[in-house]
This record gives structure tokens, sequence and C-alpha cells, in this order.
């Protein structure tokens, strides 16, 4: 069985896309990123069947591991829930401070 993977975050998450795809034990099968034309491309150019803009509906996909590769991640205004549901999470976090 495949490990599922989504990632958030693409302008970041290409180099973690490169990571999981030569595995034959993972398949990244959903990415989310705040710019639309960004997600339809990158999901298009890698044959990746689920592209969103909200994270909320990304994470209701049925994902085994969630990659969070944004330097800031901001929670979704209208939510309680913590920002992942996956049990495995990788957050991708600068080096530099933020402010």
């Amino acid at each position: 069985m495949n490990l599922k993977v989504g990632i958030a975050g693409l302008r970041r998450g290409h180099s973690f896309y490169n990571v999981f795809r030569p595995r034959k034990d993972s398949e990244v099968v959903a990415v989310c990123d705040s710019v639309e034309e960004r997600t339809e491309a990158f999901a298009r150019e890698h044959h990746i069947p689920k592209a969103y803009t909200e994270y909320e509906e990304f994470l209701k996909e049925d994902l085994d591991a969630v990659v969070v590769a944004k330097r800031r991640f901001r929670f979704t205004r209208n939510t309680s829930s913590p920002p992942w549901r996956a049990e495995n999470t990788c957050s991708a976090k600068s080096r530099r401070a933020i402010p």
C-alpha cells in the first residue's frame, strides 16, 4: 500500500515533491497553494489528481502524510481545528527568524 501524501505550499513544496516522486512506497495525491494558477499548473505538470487553493478543503482528502512547506503558515480565519489532520505531518521551517 502506498503512502498518500499531500503538499501545501508549492514554492517550497516542489523540492518535497522531488523527494517523494522516485519512491515506490509513496504517491503525492494532492497539492495546495494560495495561488490558483501555480496550483493548477503544478498538478497538471506532475499528474497529481487533486489541486486545492483552500487548505481546509485540502485536509478533507484521505491523506496519510502532509508536508506543510510554507515559511509562514496562517490558520484559516473560520477554523478552530489545527492546520493538519493527517497523522504524519512534516513542516518545513525557515532558517530565518520570522518577526
